[in-house]
């Protein structure tokens, strides 16, 4: 999410009636474009996600941030997948940034890193690189 602030925040999930906890960040005003457009080449060059701009709340203040969220009847979208098929994914998918094995690796260490831990995405990581024999080491 980029917002107006940056740290911690919570943000509601539209039409879901709950949150989510995150991090917001906010560039300086000169750097906004720049970022933003790096961000939108990146993120919606599979026309994948929905963008909004999505009240949260930082520090007990209200703020609003763009947020990009999966679109579900994206092409893109795959939904839960069972472990052989993660297992595949990671062990021979690629794009443009990288395998997909790095990614899933560098998204958990930095979840942790910032104090957010994805416990689903860490048993789901071990459970697929530990069956498949990984040398991989993912933190």
């Amino acid at each position: 999410m980029i917002a107006r602030e940056s740290r911690h925040a919570r943000a509601a999930r539209p039409g879901a009636g709950a949150g989510s906890r995150g991090f917001v960040l906010r560039p300086a005003a000169e750097d906004v474009e720049p970022h933003l457009e790096v961000l939108w080449r990146r993120e919606m060059a599979m026309n994948s996600y929905r963008v909004a701009w999505l009240p949260c709340t930082l520090d007990g203040r209200h703020v609003e941030a763009l947020a990009f969220m999966m679109r579900r009847e994206a092409s893109t979208y795959t939904g839960k997948l069972a472990d052989p098929m993660v297992r595949h994914v990671l062990g021979y998918a690629t794009g443009r940034y990288g395998t997909t094995l790095d990614y899933v690796s560098r998204t958990v260490a930095a979840l942790r890193e910032c104090g957010m831990p994805d416990r689903q995405l860490e048993a789901l990581l071990y459970r697929c690189c530990r069956d498949a024999n990984s040398s991989q080491e993912w933190v």
